[in-house]
């Protein structure tokens, strides 16, 4: 991977800009794609922010 990928969360944008098509994750014959995923981290982050108040 490239160096200038400082962390995790940066790698996972890299990846959903890029591949947003492509699977992200396959678990029990379950596929999350890299949208999805992101859609979903979007959405409960908006959740939390929504229930502390913000």
């Amino acid at each position: 991977m490239p160096s200038s990928h400082a962390n995790r969360a940066a790698i996972m944008v890299d990846s959903v800009v890029r591949y947003p098509d492509r699977p992200a994750v396959r678990l029990d014959g379950a596929t999350l794609r890299y949208a999805e995923a992101d859609e979903e981290s979007a959405r409960r982050g908006a959740y939390e922010y929504a229930a502390e108040g913000m």
